[in-house]
């Protein structure tokens, strides 16, 4: 939650949406809304325990399921990736 209301701060004023609409081909291959992104992440994520959430290029330090706080675009996401060490994309 910290990182969602730090998007919502970060975001205040800017020309951009946290509204809960995916992309445009997203929305082109049947997706209506973030929420149906998530579950589809969900169903195939397993049943591994969420380890530790990083944020955007830190480096990562903890084994096993971690999250990264990156934009959305995938070019500045896989970079940050990348950045923190990461060897799987």
């Amino acid at each position: 939650m910290k990182r969602i209301d730090w998007w919502l701060e970060y975001n205040k004023g800017r020309d951009t949406q946290i509204n809960g609409q995916v992309s445009p081909g997203n929305n082109a291959g049947g997706l209506a809304k973030v929420r149906e992104k998530s579950l589809g992440g969900a169903r195939k994520g397993g049943n591994a325990p969420l380890m530790e959430v990083y944020e955007y290029a830190e480096r990562v330090t903890q084994a096993g399921l971690v999250f990264m706080d990156t934009p959305g675009y995938d070019p500045v996401s896989a970079t940050g990736q990348t950045a923190s060490g990461t060897s799987i994309i």
